[in-house]
């Protein structure tokens, strides 16, 4: 629940983080990007594109965690 505090541009505010969010994923997880890290090495004995793409997913579900709590306490 939404708590009644809560303005309007507050909530605009947040979708628009949660869109901006999104839209790095996209970016990150996408062909040109992706690209760039499909090289031959390894970092520790992981391939380097697998290891990028974990950490790029890692980091995009961390960011919205942070975000989704930053709601849930009602921060701006």
């Amino acid at each position: 629940p939404l708590r009644a505090n809560r303005t309007m541009n507050d909530l605009d505010r947040q979708s628009q983080r949660f869109v901006a969010c999104f839209m790095l994923g996209v970016f990150l997880l996408n062909f040109p990007v992706l690209a760039v890290f499909n090289l031959s090495g390894s970092f520790w004995g992981v391939p380097i594109l697998y290891a990028y793409l974990f950490v790029a997913w890692a980091l995009v579900v961390a960011l919205l965690a942070y975000l989704s709590t930053k709601i849930d306490r009602g921060e701006h």
